[in-house]
């Protein structure tokens, strides 16, 4: 599970954060497009033997990725996820644009909708059949520690090998290149296979000892501690999976395929999702440990075939290569873990809360997290190619253009649903959790939690723009430092503030908040330092429009859901979820109309373009 901050990746400017059920392998693999465009120089020069490797290296990489999904943004192409055109001329969304990017960004968007809706559906099926309650609670302490593991390696791993392979088979020959992955491959395995089993063996101390758990429900001998340190040992084989899930995807990357890497996680996906529905009845909760594993296995068998005619099993972790290769992951590696380990004192703090905190704040992470990415990675896929291009010619007044309108531009669509989500969150929620186990009351508990949860939303609007900003002038040593300051923090409020809010699992998703915006305001100050003023005087004014007319929205929105509510509640199913479906859609669409007309009439000017490009789909549909 990443970190849910969303300020401080490590390797990538599109590794984000996602929440209980673990992260497909396979979906952090389209880093490599962003990061590997600037490759260390040193790992460079070990592995070419040349002076000049690094740009021909460069581009090396580049047109493999270019082969495999099309133009890389590093060099101003295709969006990383989508393939599609990042600088195609559209209607400008104000007087001072060069090109909008309403249609970019909706397809991004409608991209990461679609990535979204499985693990979407693998909460709702958790929910049904175990509730937010204790059993989910064990689960999920069972995973944190798995699943920081899965997203470092997954994400660390092709950043040092891609540029290593396309190094060797460039400049030596491609059997030396192929003979590197094979010792990198085994190395991996048996380092991710010693460090499972010294796991497995510490497990009872970990959950025993108040390491990873706290409160009576862990305690040793119940029933709580058995089950968690089961379900622990079970997964800690995703961190030998996700190693080798790291290496495929690199190699795949590195040869130019990149088909097999984007269908992966839904590969895993339903490989879990069978997992659960075929197990739930004999194992109970540990058949989501139990799919969290073999979701992950089906789809390091679905990346196998890059290895045919070029693996060797070679076993030498001696090798120069092997240990130049494990030099330059050891860094990644440990940054990262500490960086993201936040995840981690989340899961201790709320495993000594009321029973169902884990699950709780699980869910309402999830729902937090899919917001933040649907309204906010699109514009973040589409801008930073640009904010690449002005970085590396010095045009800094392009450059901070480009980004204050990356900013008002996702503050366009955050903004509205922000306040959607803080009025109409218990009828999104009761749409997709609340059936079988999981009741009302967790709806409403979920739903509490989730309002936490909406200053990491806020940041994250701007927060990505400004990110990139600092990728784009290689400055992603200082994010990591500035994501290792953050879960420092967020240790000491996650500790703090829970006794001062009822229910107290609130204060843990509060102090997400809070860190998320600390992020934000150092980012932007370090950001600020390099390229001068940020146009803070014009976003800001945009933002206070956009709250305005969305806060008007919101009101209406809550006047019509307060008629239709209580109707629709005493519904039997399936009829509840369909009516809750169609008031959904209406009050967005309605509501989001409203929200544009109303920031037209105060001076707005950010919403013409994507008003006229949302009739100009209207009228084409019609045709």
């Amino acid at each position: 599970m990443p970190s849910r901050s969303a300020f401080h990746s490590q390797n990538s400017a599109w590794v984000w954060f996602s929440r209980a059920g673990g992260a497909p392998l396979g979906q952090n693999t389209t880093l490599a497009c962003a990061t590997v465009g600037r490759p260390s120089r040193r790992l460079t020069r070990r592995f070419a033997g040349s002076r000049c490797m690094a740009p021909r290296m460069i581009t090396a990489i580049r047109d493999a990725v270019e082969s495999a999904q099309g133009p890389c943004p590093a060099r101003g192409g295709g969006a990383t996820l989508t393939g599609m055109p990042a600088h195609e001329p559209l209607a400008a969304t104000d007087g001072t644009t060069r090109r909008s990017l309403v249609r970019p960004t909706a397809v991004a968007t409608a991209f990461t909708a679609v990535a979204m809706a499985a693990s979407v559906a693998n909460q709702a099926l958790a929910a049904a059949l175990f509730g937010a309650g204790a059993d989910f609670d064990f689960y999920r302490a069972s995973s944190s520690l798995p699943n920081l593991f899965m997203l470092v390696l997954v994400s660390a791993i092709p950043v040092v090998l891609v540029p290593a392979f396309i190094a060797l088979e460039a400049h030596r020959s491609a059997d030396e290149a192929w003979a590197l992955a094979s010792r990198f491959l085994v190395g991996v395995v048996v380092a991710t296979g010693a460090v499972a089993i010294a796991l497995g063996v510490a497990a009872p101390w970990l959950i025993g000892a108040g390491i990873l758990t706290d409160g009576p429900a862990f305690a040793p001998p119940g029933r709580g501690f058995a089950l968690t340190t089961w379900m622990l040992r079970i997964q800690l084989a995703n961190i030998v999976l996700a190693g080798m899930a790291g290496v495929l995807n690199g190699l795949h990357l590195a040869r130019g395929a990149f088909t097999r890497p984007a269908a992966a996680p839904v590969i895993q996906t339903g490989a879990m999702l069978a997992t659960i529905l075929a197990l739930h009845r004999p194992l109970g909760v540990v058949s989501l440990a139990v799919g969290s594993v073999l979701g992950p296995l089906a789809q390091v068998v679905f990346l196998l075939p890059v290895l045919r005619g070029g693996f060797r099993l070679r076993l030498d972790l001696g090798h120069p290569d092997v240990r130049r290769l494990a030099l330059g992951l050891a860094p990644l590696v440990g940054a990262a873990l500490i960086s993201k380990s936040a995840d981690v004192v989340e899961t201790r703090v709320a495993s000594g809360l009321p029973t169902g905190s884990l699950a709780t704040i699980g869910f309402a992470g999830v729902i937090a997290d899919r917001v933040s990415n649907l309204v906010s990675q699109g514009v973040a896929l589409t801008t930073f190619p640009d904010l690449t291009r002005h970085a590396a010619s010095g045009d800094t007044r392009a450059f901070r253009e480009r980004l204050s309108q990356a900013i008002r531009f996702t503050l366009l669509v955050a903004i509205p649903t922000i306040v959607g989500l803080a009025v109409l969150r218990d009828r999104l929620i009761a749409l997709l959790l609340q059936r079988g186990r999981f009741t009302a009351d967790d709806t409403q508990m979920v739903g509490l939690t989730l309002l936490g949860f909406v200053g990491v939303l806020a940041a994250t609007a701007a927060g990505r723009a400004v990110t990139n900003g600092l990728y784009a002038h290689e400055r992603s040593r200082i994010t990591a430092v500035v994501g290792v300051a953050g879960t420092a923090l967020y240790a000491v409020l996650a500790w703090r503030l829970p006794r001062g809010f009822e229910p107290p699992v609130v204060g843990l998703a509060v102090a997400w908040s809070i860190t998320n915006l600390f992020n934000l305001a150092v980012l932007t100050g370090l950001l600020r330092r390099q390229v001068g003023p940020l146009d803070g005087a014009r976003i800001a004014r945009s933002a206070l429009r956009m709250a305005a007319a969305a806060g008007m929205m919101g009101a209406a929105a809550a006047g019509v859901d307060g008629v239709v509510a209580p109707s629709i509640l005493a519904l039997p199913e399936p009829a509840r979820s369909a009516a809750l479906a169609v008031e959904l859609a209406a009050l967005g669409a309605g509501g989001f109309a409203l929200y544009l007309a109303l920031l037209g009439r105060l001076g707005g000017t950010e919403g013409r373009g994507l008003a006229a490009a949302l009739r100009g789909l209207g009228r084409r549909a019609r045709g």
